[in-house]
């Protein structure tokens, strides 16, 4: 167990840099604690940084912003300071721009890394989002390499969340919806701290020897996949000793998260299952295919397909027509008679339009039109001809790709959706398709009803380099002068007036930007897709 003599030993070793090999020998048979993983370990360690970096966003607040983060945690919009400037750039900090939303509030640096709080009803800032955390991982353009642990690209951006369980179950940290460290927690993390320091300081050296002894300490610290990673490459014999360790540690771990993966809820499967495919595809293949063999659709096959898609494997391909055959047959004569099969709802719709939204984008993407099986086109096309709610304006531009008639008429009805989103989004593919047909559905719909898709259509059009567009966005802004702006309403409570919005106007405000956004995202997502399937239809 973890002893504060062995600790100073460890760090004052490393310091006067007195390590051979011998030592990562001694490291590997009896590493410094076995009371966590080393997964849990970087867990609870990033959790302590990320709790101060709360605690300086709330002195910023209180400091700087001339808000009180209780009056902020206990009543939210009445707690937002009545004058908050109009750069929203932080007074003193002109490199960090701000802005309350709720009970918290939200800073953004320039590089683009975000900090953002919910404050607690005593005005504490301990409380920490996983969602929030997640951002600033993502965001943060140079992170300690403790911190780097946790980093993972989509779709496994989130896999530490599986490690929250057992951290809770020690104690170390408690919280449902947010989590915070417990008194035991932040000890332990504090304690190991001269540790973390260490490696997150040699590793940013980033020479050979200070490479060598960070390993060292990655390795004392239980985490030899990490000391892989961080060795010199002028050191074979020894990297080979640690590969053969981690391989054994990444086994170990496996067992423990296929154990979860089986008896567990449909939450902790869907953690588990990222933090399986977070140690490498072979570790989670068997699971995520036999996710996609289970029926009905559930959350936990949008992510068995989304790693299908992050493998970039051409060879998946097969099965997911399979996936999407499966998922779009129609039910037997003696399953309907017998009703074998499990009602509809919304619990099974939702992510089985996903799932066959997502399935059919890999299997064009790993197809080319002129070479594609008969049999796979009519899967695809009883997939995409389906209405997919939410998804449908994907499906109606994937569909474009086989039938430009039924794509284009598809899209052209999404316009009227009830689905804000699938409306926005069916503009913007409409204006990313841009053939002569598109082209007039966009301007023909923003001559009508601005509430009936003449508003997104607007955005888009304005956002286009074709002069029909322009002048048919400009015709819009000038018959709808007005739509986009919005008073708002005055609500005095408890003596204080505070200026409050429907939703509905808070959407017209914003559609632009929200346009704007979609449209670069679909274009990252589908522009390539398009490109390379679409040829002149249209005129």
């Amino acid at each position: 167990m973890l002893s504060d003599d062995r600790l100073n030993a460890v760090v004052a070793k490393a310091r006067a840099d007195t390590i051979g090999e011998s030592d990562f020998r001694a490291a590997i048979e009896q590493p410094f604690q076995t009371l966590l993983s080393s997964w849990e370990l970087w867990v609870l360690v990033a959790l302590l940084s990320h709790e101060r970096r709360q605690k300086w966003v709330g002195f910023v607040v209180e400091s700087k912003l001339g808000a009180s983060a209780h009056d902020l945690g206990t009543s939210g919009a009445l707690g937002h300071p009545e004058a908050s400037g109009d750069d929203k750039r932080v007074p003193d900090l002109p490199e960090w721009t701000y802005y309350f939303h709720g009970i918290g509030c939200c800073l953004t640096h320039q590089d683009g890394t975000v900090l953002d709080v919910d404050f607690g009803r005593d005005g504490s800032a301990l409380e920490i989002d996983p969602y929030f955390f997640g951002r600033f991982l993502e965001t943060a353009p140079t992170l300690d390499w403790s911190d780097r642990r946790l980093r993972h690209a989509s779709p496994l951006e989130d896999a530490w969340l599986f490690d929250l369980g057992r951290l809770k179950a020690l104690r170390l940290i408690h919280g449902k919806w947010r989590i915070s460290l417990t008194e035991e927690g932040r000890t332990f993390a504090e304690r190991i701290e001269p540790v973390i320091d260490q490696v997150n300081r040699l590793t940013a050296d980033g020479s050979p020897r200070s490479r060598f002894v960070a390993s060292w300490l990655v390795t004392v610290l239980g985490d030899t996949p990490g000391a892989v990673e961080i060795i010199d490459v002028g050191y074979p014999e020894l990297t080979e000793l640690l590969q053969k360790a981690a391989a054994e540690r990444f086994e170990s771990r496996a067992g423990v998260l296929r154990h979860a993966f089986r008896s567990g809820d449909e939450n902790t499967q869907r953690t588990a299952l990222k933090a399986l495919a977070a140690l490498g595809r072979e570790y989670a293949e068997t699971e995520v295919r036999g996710v996609l063999d289970r029926t009905p659709a559930s959350s936990l096959h949008l992510i068995a397909i989304r790693l299908v898609e992050s493998w970039r494997d051409a060879a998946c391909a097969p099965g997911v027509i399979s996936v999407i055959e499966r998922f779009t047959s129609k039910p037997t004569f003696f399953q309907r008679v017998f009703r074998k099969l499990p009602a509809d709802s919304s619990e099974t719709v939702r992510p089985r339009n996903g799932l066959l939204v997502a399935a059919a984008r890999i299997a064009f993407i790993y197809s080319e039109p002129e070479m594609l099986p008969a049999r796979w086109r009519a899967v695809l096309l009883r997939a995409l001809q389906g209405d997919r709610a939410g998804c449908d304006a994907e499906a109606g531009l994937m569909l474009f790709l086989l039938d430009p008639i039924q794509g284009i008429a598809k899209l052209k009805a999404n316009l009227r959706n009830r689905v804000p989103i699938t409306r926005s989004e069916s503009a913007i593919f409409l204006g990313m398709i841009g053939t002569s047909d598109a082209m007039r559905i966009l301007v023909e719909s923003a001559e009508g009803s601005p509430d009936d898709g003449g508003h997104e259509a607007a955005c888009v059009l304005s956002l286009l380099d074709h002069p029909a567009a322009i002048a048919a966005a400009e015709q819009w802004t000038r018959r709808n002068d007005g739509y986009e702006e919005s008073e708002g309403r005055d609500v005095t409570i408890g003596g204080r007036t505070i200026k409050t919005w429907k939703m509905d106007e808070v959407r017209r405000a914003s559609m632009r930007e929200h346009i704007r956004y979609g449209m670069e995202r679909l274009r990252r997502d589908y522009g390539l897709l398009l490109l390379r399937w679409s040829t002149p239809h249209g005129g």
